[in-house]
């Protein structure tokens, strides 16, 4: 266990995140140059942000960059871009914002640091009553990650691991998550990004089983 610990501490970045979405943004201009992509992302915190800050993106950590009237600029790079959902943002895109964890603030997700781990697919998207059914395909080398009852976070969403079968899992999403973040847009095929626990990271790494 001591392992484990360390591990995670050692991986604990400045910036962390929860996954519980503040607001939905959306994205207002998008200017490339080279291979830096710059973005202007409405967000109704915007008068409480100042440059520097983390804000967390659909799942990913940015920095503020400037402060704009209705929301902020940011930039992502070359592998930013490649390795996450981010390089085919629009105009006009809805997102997912969350700003980073405050000393002394509740951690009601699961912490998460905002380094996405892969781009993974939309298997099903099956309405309930009360929510919405969820099954992703991740993977196959990346399967050993998955742990029924555990968590992972899909565009920056803290979600509970339902099932687990070879290289895909099942989550429920509640109705008022559902309609609150851009989860809403799943279909079949989309993609979105990945990021694991990274205490069941941390226990691979450990070499501990983590089922």
């Amino acid at each position: 266990m001591s392992a484990i610990l360390n591990s995670v501490k050692t991986s604990l970045p400045k910036a962390m995140f929860t996954g519980l979405v503040e607001a939905l943004g959306k994205v207002r201009r998008i200017t490339t140059a080279g291979a830096r992509r710059y973005l202007e992302i409405t967000a109704p915190f915007a008068g409480e942000l100042k440059p520097g800050e983390s804000v967390a993106v659909n799942g990913c950590c940015l920095t503020v960059t400037e402060i704009t009237a209705t929301g902020f600029e940011t930039e992502a790079t070359g592998p930013t871009l490649s390795q996450t959902t981010l390089g085919s943002l629009r105009a006009g895109t809805p997102v997912n914002l969350e700003r980073a964890l405050k000393a002394g603030d509740r951690l009601g997700g699961h912490i998460l640091l905002g380094h996405i781990d892969e781009v993974a697919r939309v298997r099903s998207v099956q309405r309930l009553a009360g929510g919405v059914r969820l099954v992703i395909a991740v993977r196959t080398e990346n399967r050993r990650y998955l742990v029924e009852k555990g968590s992972i976070a899909v565009d920056g969403v803290s979600l509970t691991i339902q099932h687990c079968r070879q290289a895909e899992f099942t989550a429920s999403i509640i109705t008022h998550t559902w309609e609150n973040t851009t989860l809403k847009y799943l279909r079949p095929g989309s993609k979105v990004n990945i990021e694991y626990d990274i205490l069941v990271k941390s226990a691979q790494r450990a070499g501990t089983p983590a089922r």
